[in-house]
């Protein structure tokens, strides 16, 4: 045996044991513990994940889809770069980041006041990225 061929062998016979050691990784619940589409933590939750996991995509079309009243959102964390309007026909609205940390669930649309827009520029009432009723109640995560 070649010098070369004793050294790949011998690197490909101590790295069998230490990975036979490594523990499975468990696979990682999207929502956490607010359960899933199929096991839904009450009739009126719907499910945000821009992986397909969910019912939606995105924020603003599980919005759509949320008619009525009393309806919340699990979002899976990540960046969602989209305006959201929410009409005065969806009140008492939750949106909860199936998250530890409040910055892992961001809704953000560059649009600032100024920035410019076909036949004009954006003023600060057309600047926000969620619009909607007084009673919309704010993205939080709870651990």
């Amino acid at each position: 045996m070649t010098r070369r061929g004793f050294l790949a062998a011998s690197a490909g016979a101590a790295t069998a044991p230490a990975l036979a050691s490594v523990p499975a990784q468990a696979v990682p619940r999207p929502f956490g513990r607010y359960g899933t589409p199929a096991r839904r933590l009450t009739p009126d939750t719907l499910y945000v994940d821009p992986h397909g996991r969910g019912d939606f995509t995105s924020v603003q079309a599980a919005v759509t889809a949320a008619t009525g009243t009393g309806r919340t959102l699990v979002i899976v964390p990540g960046t969602y770069r989209e305006t959201v309007a929410v009409d005065a026909g969806r009140t008492e609205m939750t949106w909860i980041g199936a998250c530890e940390n409040p910055r892992d669930v961001v809704v953000v649309y560059d649009r600032a006041a100024g920035t410019p827009k076909p036949g004009g520029t954006y003023g600060t009432s057309g600047s926000a990225t969620v619009t909607g009723p007084p009673v919309l109640r704010p993205l939080s995560c709870r651990g």
